[in-house]
């Protein structure tokens, strides 16, 4: 799974009001091209298909697929557990949820 690259995307959003915008205005697909070759197929669907009215929302559909996804997996080896903690996904998340943005 790609959280670095999800993550990003969160990152992104909270911090440049265009690329948020865009994920909200029908231009989804347009940002997120910029994360091409870095989410693969099912990870690109799932953020496409988010309905959400705000960044908070799309935020926790992203935390909660991701979550989801991972129960699926196989368990990983504990030195790529430990690169995933690392990561910070739930924290990005959480910043993105307490800030007021569109």
């Amino acid at each position: 799974m790609s959280i670095v690259a999800m993550n990003e995307v969160v990152g992104k959003a909270v911090i440049s009001e265009s690329f948020c915008a865009g994920l909200f205005n029908g231009r989804r697909a347009e940002m997120l091209s910029q994360y091409a070759g870095r989410l693969d197929a099912d990870e690109y669907a799932a953020l496409l298909n988010i309905e959400a009215e705000g960044l908070a929302d799309f935020a926790a559909a992203i935390e909660q697929w991701a979550a989801q996804r991972e129960t699926e997996r196989p368990t990983v080896p504990t030195d790529e557990a430990a690169f995933l903690t690392v990561t910070g996904w739930p924290h990005v998340v959480r910043l993105a949820a307490c800030l007021p943005h569109a």
